[in-house]
């Protein structure tokens, strides 16, 4: 017997169709058309996915200001800047001295202590959030007075400790620190307590060390 074929597809009769005047006004012009590369308005949207010429052809933002190249869209970038902030507010606070109005009497810090307990030993960092800053920072100081000059016995050789345990972003400048702990070596005497309170922990040098601890927090913004 001779092989046989059958056709999967049946003859297919072609299909002519025409549009209707009404049928034309409803779908529109649908002939191709030729792009124009100089054209920026209603052809350029379209390729790129939008019917909005403006939206598509608008310039990239700018990055945000203290942002890196790749952040453009300003959102949270973090800079570590804790060796900095360390060597300058140790220097700022040894920096620190008092004269006692008519008298001979020096009272200054010798010594500024950061306290590794407090804080895991300090840190500092400055955000930039969607074109804002935002400068963190924690520290915690041990401070060594010391008292020189006058005029009698009880002047001599008078020093102690200064303790400040939060120096953060939470106080805003004019305000003071929290101090957690003063003390005079050897204790204080009856005759100079008052005057110690006065010029040491409520004045004085404490109104010293308040004020440059603001000049620090100005030159870290100032600098980064």
């Amino acid at each position: 017997m001779a092989p046989f074929a059958v056709s999967l597809f049946p003859s297919i009769m072609p299909f002519a169709w025409t549009q209707t005047e009404e049928e034309k006004k409803l779908i529109g012009d649908i002939a191709p058309k030729k792009l124009n590369p100089n054209d920026s308005s209603g052809a350029a949207g379209t390729a790129t996915g939008t019917g909005d010429a403006t939206a598509a052809g608008a310039a990239a933002p700018a990055p945000t200001e203290g942002a890196s190249a790749w952040n453009k869209a300003g959102t949270w970038e973090e800079r570590d800047i804790t060796a900095w902030a360390s060597d300058t507010l140790t220097s700022t606070l040894l920096g620190c001295s008092y004269s006692v109005p008519d008298s001979d009497v020096t009272i200054k810090v010798v010594k500024a202590n950061k306290m590794s307990e407090l804080h895991d030993g300090g840190h500092a960092s400055v955000a930039a959030v969607r074109g804002k800053k935002r400068y963190i920072y924690e520290f915690g100081y041990s401070l060594e007075w010391e008292m020189t000059g006058g005029n009698d016995e009880d002047d001599e050789d008078i020093n102690g400790t200064l303790v400040l345990p939060d120096i953060d972003g939470t106080v805003a400048s004019g305000e003071w620190h929290d101090v957690s702990d003063f003390t005079v070596v050897g204790g204080i005497k009856n005759s100079k307590r008052t005057f110690l309170m006065k010029y040491v922990r409520d004045g004085g040098l404490r109104q010293v060390i308040e004020d440059r601890i603001d000049d620090w927090v100005a030159l870290l913004k100032a600098t980064y």
